[in-house]
């Protein structure tokens, strides 16, 4: 007994030492944190402030003036759409629908959310098409809450653009700058409502990541026009339409895309460029549509060292003329099929998308002069612009043959496919297509004929085998016509050995 009460005496002893130690360890710490938050809060620092402070008083300061200015000419756009939904098409109409109601229509109300830019102080403001695009109403809300419902005046699918009105007076306005002067690295601010109208007059700041760039947004449309000045200000859902701003307050580019997986900004947000729209705005305004000149050519670019070696250039630059509108200014001009077009009126031409912000500023009659490259020499050519034609139809075809090297089969087309269209040209046909194969990648599908390889015209099955024999080894032309559309294209293969 005497032996359980000592043990138990130096087991209380031990946790009192124990609780001491501790308790002092934390009241110990406590005043360390708290001398060291005072040091932190009251110790001043005998050190000369670094030089460019003023520099980046300055940049605040031009931050600031430019939001003040900008600002009140930015709105938000709240879209209201009413969709007729048949309750047909509704899989649980059957069971909790009355008798005789299954059929009817009923309407749901959706909303959406962008924004805009007032261009003058009667009202005129410009947004993206995608923002008013099919709604029954467009209210705009201006910086001091007040709220007008808009007209749509017109609108361009083409670049994405729309011009709306509101029956207002004496508002702020934008202005417009030259987007032909923005260069990479440059700082930018963007405005606009993202994610909702409560987070309305929002600024963000960023530089210009890139200029040029098409992102195939518009994958629906043959003749979008995409040469987005890329941006990585942070620009999210309820932006679009909104301004992007350089440092003397001017709108270079309305924003209108992000490039991200999640859905919000996660860093490259793009925009229009403003040298295009003022062209676009200024047709809107004054007839309701767009008149533009077109070429009538369908075009790509030259991606790679094989296009290069194919079309025998010095560098992989230019636009390849895959094929001609039918009715288009092209077809009599004396262009041809895989010409690659390197200057239009004097100007180098990259990419196509920087072909088409040329053409984007011309009207029907308007001429231009286009510097060709066709088997090893420069060509002039001028061009006289037409309104837009469009023709389609489509492609038939019969027995199968096989080329493993390159990754697709081939086989003969029939009497019924040159019955099927306007396409006279003798060719293969392309059956099956490998999806992981150089062909799929350079844009080959199931239907698509072949008529040409290098200088060898097709007309059968064995011509085709006997021309992939000739240019083995080497990057060659093969010239196509595209599956349902008899549109022709044109792109280069390596033929392995």
């Amino acid at each position: 007994m005497k032996r359980l009460i000592l043990i138990m005496a130096v087991f209380v002893i031990m946790v009192y030492f124990a609780l001491s130690i501790d308790r002092g360890s934390v009241d110990n710490e406590y005043v360390h944190n708290e001398n060291l938050v005072k040091k932190v809060i009251y110790t001043e620092s005998s050190e000369e402030p670094p030089e460019n402070i003023p520099d980046l008083i300055s940049l605040n300061n031009s931050f600031v003036s430019i939001s003040k200015k900008v600002i009140p000419a930015v709105v938000s756009i709240n879209t209201e759409k009413k969709i007729k939904i048949s309750r047909r098409n509704n899989p649980f109409g059957y069971f909790f629908s009355p008798f005789g109601d299954r059929n009817r229509e009923y309407e749901r109300r959706f909303e959406g959310l962008g924004s805009g830019i007032i261009i003058s102080s009667d009202g005129y403001i410009i947004t993206n098409n995608h923002v008013i695009d099919k709604a029954d109403k467009n209210i705009i809300k201006l910086s001091d809450n007040k709220t007008y419902e808009a007209k749509v005046v017109g609108t361009d699918k083409d670049t994405d653009i729309a011009l709306l009105k509101i029956n207002a007076k004496n508002l702020p306005v934008v202005v417009l700058g030259n987007s032909d002067n923005v260069e990479v690295g440059q700082w930018v601010l963007a405005v606009g409502s993202p994610l909702t109208q409560d987070l309305s007059s929002t600024v963000t700041v960023g530089i210009v990541s890139g200029i040029g760039r098409n992102i195939n947004i518009n994958r629906t449309n043959n003749y979008s026009i995409e040469n987005f000045i890329q941006t990585d200000a942070a620009i999210n859902p309820g932006n679009s339409g909104g301004p992007l701003i350089n440092i003397y307050g001017e709108v270079i580019g309305i924003n209108t895309a992000i490039m991200s997986k999640s859905g919000f900004s996660q860093g490259y947000a793009f925009a229009i460029p403003i040298n295009i729209i003022k062209n676009v705005v200024s047709d809107l305004r004054r007839h309701g549509e767009v008149t533009r000149g077109y070429i009538g050519i369908r075009i790509g670019d030259v991606l790679d060292t094989d296009d290069m070696e194919a079309h025998g250039l010095d560098k992989p630059e230019g636009v390849i003329i895959q094929g001609f509108t039918k009715g288009g200014a092209a077809e009599e001009s004396g262009l041809e099929i895989s010409d690659v077009i390197i200057e239009i009126d004097g100007k180098n031409v990259i990419r196509r998308n920087e072909l088409q912000s040329v053409i984007a500023s011309k009207d029907p009659g308007d001429e231009v002069v286009l510097t060709i490259f066709r088997k090893g020499i420069k060509k002039y050519i001028t061009v006289a612009l037409r309104a837009r034609t469009e023709d389609r139809s489509e492609l038939i075809s019969e027995k199968i043959e096989e080329d493993k090297t390159i990754g697709m089969t081939v086989e003969k087309a029939t009497k019924e496919y040159y019955l099927s269209g306007d396409n006279k040209r003798k060719g293969v046909v392309i059956s099956d297509v490998d999806y992981n194969s150089r062909v799929f990648k350079k844009g080959l599908r199931k239907g698509d004929m072949i008529w040409k390889i290098g200088d060898v015209e097709i007309s059968s099955i064995e011509e085709y085998e006997s021309a992939l024999k000739q240019y083995k080894g080497k990057a060659v032309l093969f010239f196509v016509v595209r599956y349902n559309t008899e549109d022709t294209f044109v792109f280069s293969l390596r033929i392995p050995n």
